[in-house]
C-alpha cells in the first residue's frame, strides 16, 4: 500500500473509529460540544443550557466521557455555588460531572464498556449557579458512541 493510500486510511479509521459496545455490533466514537451561558444571581441556570438528544444523534448512544469549562465575565466577587454537567435519563442518576470552583473544570471519563445512555426523548444540559453578579459563559463537551455515522 502506497504512503498516499496509508494516510487516507488513517485519517478515515481517526475520524470515525468503530468499537463493539453495549448493544453488540458495529459502533462510532463521536463528540459534540454545546455553548452554556447565563447570569451570576445565585439560581440554577440551567433553563439556558438545555440540549435535546436529538441534536446528538437520531439514535439512542452511551455517554463516554464529558468535559466542562466556564468562564466569568469577572465582576468582583464572582464565585461557584456549583455547576455540573446531567442529563434527564433517570436510571443513570442525572449528574455526569461536577465542575472543581477552584479550576472551573470537570472531567470524566467512564470505564471502557461502560457509560451513560441517551435516548432520543432525553436531553443533557449545563447547571451552573453562581453568585456575584455578572455573567458566566461554559463549554460542556460530551464524549459518546453511537450505531450512527
Amino acid at each position: 500500500m502506497g504512503f498516499t493510500k496509508a494516510l487516507a486510511v488513517g485519517l478515515c479509521l481517526t475520524t470515525a473509529p468503530a468499537y463493539a459496545d453495549w448493544t453488540g455490533g458495529l459502533k462510532f466514537a463521536r463528540s459534540v460540544n454545546f455553548y452554556a451561558h447565563g447570569v451570576c444571581d445565585g439560581s440554577d441556570q440551567v433553563a439556558n443550557n438545555l440540549y435535546p438528544a436529538s441534536q446528538i444523534s437520531p439514535g439512542p448512544i452511551m455517554i463516554t466521557g464529558v468535559d466542562l469549562e466556564a468562564f466569568f465575565s469577572g465582576a468582583a466577587g464572582q464565585q461557584i455555588q456549583y455547576g455540573f454537567a446531567g442529563n434527564s435519563d433517570p436510571t443513570d442518576g442525572d449528574i455526569m460531572v461536577w465542575i472543581d470552583p477552584t479550576t472551573r473544570l470537570g472531567h470524566k471519563e467512564f470505564s471502557n464498556g461502560t457509560g451513560m445512555q441517551l435516548l432520543p426523548g432525553d436531553h443533557v444540559d449545563f447547571h451552573m449557579s453562581c453568585t456575584g453578579g455578572g455573567e458566566f459563559q461554559g463549554f460542556e463537551t460530551i464524549y459518546f458512541i453511537s450505531d450512527r455515522h
